[in-house]
């Protein structure tokens, strides 16, 4: 059942507009910050109620789902306006919990039926509303055309590009009929890269035309069918941009290419801009400041590292203060922050109710991952 705090956020989430939040809600509603279920219940709080991020992700390993269901409850219950809360759950919710239904990864789905993953999506979808995520940052439509490739491994769906886009829209389908929101990710493809963004910023030397060829035919195919949300990806296209920083803050990547040319209306996350892709090269205020006026309309700052959550909560606060400090001065135009913010705002209000009750381990679901496992198998390596 939900509580009545949760309950009265959604409906407020329903009927709020910019018009109705003050410029620090507003530059909150650009942040996604991380929270962790092994910190302190009330560590996060001062931060959270004093840069009112938007978006909350996820992080961690080895958690038990009552653990971070309750994690969640908690802070939706704090919250003025209910948090987007997003989790990196390509193959379901086995990535990072324990005790839940275990699916393939999705390197090992490349020879599905789409509609296997899309009913995998569903039950992810299903699985997902339990816990109050609303947002799984998936699925994954990288090409993956480079052998040498670090970054993906078994991530994606494969070196077809046309494969890709089927299982792709088919896992978005899955969560979406389970009303739960997507993201496609990493635009405009991480798949010819062999350096991981994580450590370093990795370079793709293709022209725009070889990337129509290739990587942006899963994303011209989700695009076209309503996708919701995509993620950026930190690599550099020298051929397309030279100007030598990464994709997600490249407008005329975002701008020119995602929402002019391919006509994506929906909302552009970064990726994590804690990554060194970024970080080796920018403060926070600069990668915060960068990532808005590039296009962008959520920044992540998150960090997977241990010890890490220092780290995020410094670059929260920076960026926005950075954020603040630049519309109060009119370097960025506060009607493109209301826009921005509607648009996060009707993205809310179409999220469906968190902390749903129900079981996680059922007939149902065990029988999908038995059917799916004993015919593509896990990706797991085998014990010797």
């Amino acid at each position: 059942m939900l509580s009545m705090g949760i309950l009265t956020g959604l409906i407020l989430a329903c009927t709020l507009t910019s018009s109705d939040l003050t410029l620090s809600e507003k530059v909150g509603q650009l942040l996604m910050t991380s929270i962790y279920p092994d910190e302190p219940d009330d560590e996060p709080d001062p931060y959270l109620k004093a840069y009112t991020p938007g978006h909350l992700l996820i992080v961690g390993n080895g958690w038990y789902p009552e653990k971070e269901k309750e994690l969640i409850k908690r802070h939706q219950s704090k919250a003025k306006i209910p948090y987007t809360i997003a989790q990196d759950l390509e193959w379901g919710l086995s990535q990072r919990l324990k005790n839940v239904p275990i699916f393939p990864k999705n390197r090992q789905l490349r020879l599905c039926p789409p509609s296997l993953v899309e009913a995998m999506g569903k039950e992810i979808a299903r699985e997902c509303r339990i816990l109050g995520v609303t947002l799984n940052l998936s699925p994954v439509i990288d090409v993956v055309n480079n052998p040498n490739n670090v970054f993906l491994k078994d991530r994606s769906f494969g070196d077809d590009p046309d494969i890709v886009a089927q299982l792709g829209l088919a896992k978005m389908r899955g969560l979406s009929s389970g009303k739960v929101k997507s993201c496609a990710k990493h635009f405009p493809g991480h798949g010819g890269t062999e350096l991981d963004s994580h450590f370093c910023l990795p370079v793709l030397k293709r022209s725009y035309k070889n990337l129509k060829e290739l990587e942006l035919i899963p994303f011209q195919t989700l695009i076209n069918e309503g996708v919701e949300c995509i993620m950026m990806a930190h690599i550099h296209l020298p051929l397309i941009d030279p100007r030598g920083q990464a994709a997600s803050l490249s407008p005329y990547i975002i701008q020119d290419i995602l929402r002019n040319e391919m006509g994506f209306k929906g909302l552009i996350l970064t990726d994590d801009l804690l990554m060194s892709a970024i970080m080796n090269r920018l403060t926070y205020k600069d990668a915060a400041l960068l990532a808005y006026k590039a296009g962008n309309d959520i920044l992540l700052f998150t960090n997977y590292q241990p010890g890490g959550v220092h780290r995020v909560r410094d670059a929260l606060r920076d960026a926005h203060e950075a954020l603040m400090e630049a519309f109060e001065k009119g370097v960025f135009p506060i009607e493109e922050l209301n826009r921005k913010v509607d648009k996060i705002l009707q993205f809310k209000a179409s999220m469906v109710s968190p902390a749903e009750d129900g079981e996680l381990i059922t007939s149902e679901a065990l029988g999908l991952s038995e059917l799916l496992i004993s015919t593509f198998g896990s990706g797991d390596p085998v014990p010797k």
